[in-house]
C-alpha cells in the first residue's frame, strides 16, 4: 500500500567552522529539506511528484542527494545520505 510506505532520511554535511565555533546551522539543513525535498515526498504519491524515474530507494536517494548538493551554501559538502525504505533496509 503506497499510503503506508514510509521512509527515513539521514544526511551528513561537512561544514567549515566559523570564528564563533559554529558550523552549518541545522535550521539551514531543515530549510533545504523542507523547501526542496519534503514537498515532493511527504504524503505524496511519489510516482506523480518526482521527475520521471523508476522510484527505487536508490533513485530516490540520488534525487535527494542532487537537491541537497544544489542548495547547500557554498563551502558545505554533502558527505553521505542514507535513506531507509524500511526499518531494516536502507541505501547509502
Amino acid at each position: 500500500d503506497l499510503l503506508q510506505h514510509t521512509y527515513e532520511l539521514e544526511v551528513h554535511v561537512q561544514s567549515p567552522v566559523n570564528k564563533m565555533g559554529l558550523a552549518l546551522d541545522f535550521n539551514e539543513v531543515d530549510a533545504i529539506f523542507n523547501q526542496h525535498v519534503k514537498t515532493y515526498l511527504h504524503q505524496q504519491l511519489i510516482n506523480e511528484t518526482l521527475p520521471e524515474m523508476n522510484t527505487t530507494a536508490e533513485n530516490i536517494a540520488m534525487w535527494i542527494w542532487d537537491q541537497f548538493e544544489a542548495h547547500l551554501p557554498e563551502g558545505n559538502t554533502l558527505n553521505q545520505l542514507e535513506l531507509w525504505e524500511t526499518k531494516d533496509h536502507s541505501v547509502i
